[in-house]
């Protein structure tokens, strides 16, 4: 039954329910508050929540139920992304001294693998085709220096690129998304005239 105990601050009230005096709404008064585990409340109406939810009470959250701009999230631990690409296209006189050069490019990944065509402006050495491992420092040439027809070789990392009087060694390098950096090294020789470089650059 009932049962009403006064005594200061320990009063109490003792009952199955509590119900208003008119309608089914019971007030508690501004700077009183009601105090327990919660655990038996049912049908509280989310727009009446406040304060931040552990994660560790989160254990199932759909995207469906996700509105509204979405933190800055990091994909460096993602795996199996699908292969951009993009090309580009420079011109680069041979006769420069050793140096390098900081090209960009519009997307936004960071270059990994390259396929290159070097044109010396019909040299007598003809054109150099190949692919460069940005970040293994490999790279494969058909034509590397050599004017026989059908020349391929793998070099360490660079194309080497002949002009009628001298060699341009060009090396790719890459460590930031929408941007790599080619190293030219001019290992002797007089090398003269503009050479036309053509790349696809892939990356994810």
């Amino acid at each position: 039954m009932p049962q009403l105990d006064f005594d200061g601050a320990n009063s109490r009230i003792s009952a199955d329910k509590i119900r208003g005096q008119s309608g089914t709404t019971v007030t508690i008064p501004a700077g009183h508050n009601l105090v327990g585990d919660g655990s038996g409340l049912t049908s509280l109406s989310a727009a009446n929540l406040t304060g931040t939810v552990a994660d560790a009470r989160i254990s199932t959250l759909t995207a469906s139920k996700l509105t509204g701009a979405l933190p800055a999230v990091s994909g460096a631990s993602l795996t199996n992304l699908p292969i951009q690409a993009e090309e580009d296209y420079w011109a680069f006189d041979m006769s420069s001294a050793s140096g390098t050069t900081v090209h960009t490019i519009t997307a936004s990944f960071t270059p990994k693998l390259a396929w290159l065509t070097y044109n010396n402006n019909g040299a007598t050495k003809g054109m150099t085709n190949g692919w460069m491992n940005v970040a293994g420092n490999t790279s494969g040439c058909q034509n590397n220096g050599n004017p026989a027809a059908g020349h391929y070789t793998q070099g360490s990392g660079f194309f080497q690129c002949l002009t009628t009087a001298g060699t341009q060694w060009i090396e790719m390098t890459a460590s930031a998304p929408g941007q790599y950096t080619i190293t030219n090294t001019h290992p002797g020789g007089s090398p003269t005239g503009m050479g036309y470089f053509s790349l696809i650059l892939f990356g994810n």
